[in-house]
């Protein structure tokens, strides 16, 4: 058993951002893998309200526009206004982010932002710039220690979460014990057989957070991201949409513009690009990012340009084929402004937090910024209430672990495959919804959810699965990313959140409290 004072499970941007607010404390961070996660991934920038003609209450009239009526209000103008000050702090680490001729920062504008407001690092490498500056002063702090393995269940002990089990990398199970555990594990993309996300991506911090009592919110919002590269990869290439800001347009087969009767055009919300695409796509019609009339291509967006010339097209000289694909889950664990759940000793932070921000869908750029916005508040809160680690239940622990162990040895013997589970997800729980298709994927995912002992790791996503599809099962409407075909209109008596409450104990969010000083 290893003892900590704070676990965060996640090495993402959340994560090590909280870490990074924390760190006179002894900090420990379970990653999965080294460089492994959405953050290093994330092609699009941090949204700020720092140009001249931009105010943080625009920012928050524009992320309320793209959440279609659910945002929080509290909540976005607190990512709004500590935005600004959670870049300053980046660019005091000497982030490298992109500056005009006169040395000014560069700012960029993606659908539904009514100003130029987002900051890239290197055009569309922001992502891994940012996370790993981040990680890398960490890896230079005494207090900080990275631990390599995967987690499989938090540790509940008297009404309180007090750790987490995980798999090693020697392929043991152990226990990380901590008065303050923080869920930083990601998102749901790899759930589905088309994403831009990662592998690990599966919604594992998700189901863990289910299991162990805590209420989730708003699991049926799921954003697909309209111009992944549609090439046989995984995850798929994502071509950001701040090339769209640049000029590219999305045509089809024949060269006709596809969105040229929207009033944004191609800058439109990423549910009404991603639907227009999908249903070209269902119909036999290839569809077709036009970057050719985009000066630098090469320079300015290095990876897009890496990828599609890794696939053999020149984004330069010819329309590139995209499709939609999973990108980004607004729902996931309910907590407060700070961080907490409604588990006694558990924050969740980053994409597996639903914090009221993203509401029925996310603005553009604004999910690297909830990350150092929340993930710093979290960091806050858990340094001034941090307790003295508690003495565990060892003979409950040590039974934990025999059962995880038993769970994986029982890992061949059965035939529950990512791939099917992610075609499933795809199909009947993706772009355009129905109460037919999602009957019948909780029907499958019930089946298979069956044939597993509880403590195998592959129950988790099936779990984190049947919870999304549960969830847009219930909302008899269409809302933000939320499409279902036999409910096509929006219904004003649904305009409010999801909550799914997983435990009868759990107490309300206190939404606007502060830290203990």
């Amino acid at each position: 058993m290893l003892h900590t004072d704070v676990l965060i499970i996640g090495a993402g941007l959340a994560g090590l951002t909280c870490a990074r607010h924390i760190r006179h404390r002894s900090v420990t961070i379970l990653r999965p893998a080294p460089d492994d996660g959405s953050s290093y991934l994330a092609r699009g920038g941090i949204a700020a309200a720092i140009g001249e003609e931009d105010a943080p209450e625009y920012h928050v009239a524009d992320t309320l526009v793209a959440a279609d009526g659910l945002a929080e209000h509290r909540a976005v103008q607190i990512l709004a206004n500590e935005g600004v000050d959670r870049l300053i702090d980046l660019i005091e680490l000497s982030v490298g982010f992109d500056r005009d001729d006169d040395g000014l920062l560069h700012l960029g504008r993606e659908a539904l932002h009514s100003r130029d407001r987002i900051v890239h690092v290197a055009g569309d490498e922001t992502g891994r710039h940012v996370t790993t500056a981040v990680r890398q002063e960490l890896e230079r702090h005494p207090n900080i220690t990275f631990v390599d393995g995967r987690a499989l269940e938090l540790i509940v002990d008297d009404d309180r979460v007090c750790g987490a089990v995980f798999l090693a990398d020697d392929g043991s199970v152990r226990v990380l014990a901590a008065p303050a555990t923080v869920l930083a594990t990601g998102g749901i993309g790899a759930l589905f057989s088309r994403t831009t996300n990662p592998a690990s991506a599966r919604g594992e911090g998700l189901a863990m957070a289910a299991r162990a009592g805590a209420t989730l919110a708003d699991l049926e919002f799921v954003q697909f991201h309209p111009t992944a590269l549609a090439v046989n990869e995984f995850p798929q290439p994502l071509l950001s949409e701040a090339i769209r800001g640049e000029g590219a347009r999305l045509v089809d087969e024949s060269g006709r513009l596809l969105m040229a009767d929207h009033p944004d055009a191609d800058l439109a919300g990423r549910d009404v690009v991603a639907r227009r695409l999908w249903r070209r796509l269902e119909e036999g019609v290839q569809v077709f990012l036009d970057t050719t009339c985009v000066d630098g291509f090469a320079h300015r967006f290095p990876a897009a340009y890496a990828a599609c010339r890794r696939a053999g097209f020149d984004p330069t000289s010819q329309p590139i084929p995209v499709t939609p694909a999973a990108h980004y889950h607004m729902g996931g664990v309910s907590t407060d402004h700070w961080g907490r759940t409604t588990l006694r000793g558990l924050w969740a932070i980053g994409e597996v937090a639903s914090t009221g921000v993203h509401g029925a869908n996310r603005l553009a750029s604004n999910s690297l910024l909830e990350a150092l916005v929340f993930g710093a508040r979290a960091g806050r809160d858990i340094a001034v209430r941090i307790r003295t680690p508690q003495e565990l239940n060892l003979r409950r622990m040590a039974d934990l672990c025999d059962s995880w162990h038993q769970g994986i040895s029982h890992y061949g013997r059965l035939s529950v495959s990512p791939a099917s589970l992610a075609k499933l997800m795809w199909r009947h729980v993706g772009i355009e919804r129905s109460e037919t298709g999602l009957r019948r994927a909780l029907r499958r995912l019930d089946a298979l959810k069956a044939d597993l002992y509880r403590f195998d790791p592959r129950r988790l996503p099936l779990e984190a699965a049947r919870s999304i599809a549960h969830a847009a099962l219930q909302r008899n409407e269409s809302r933000g990313a939320h499409y279902r075909i036999d409910y096509p209109r929006r219904a004003d008596l649904a305009a409010r959140r999801t909550i799914v409450a997983n435990n009868a104990s759990t107490t309300a969010l206190p939404l606007c409290g502060v830290p203990d000083e």
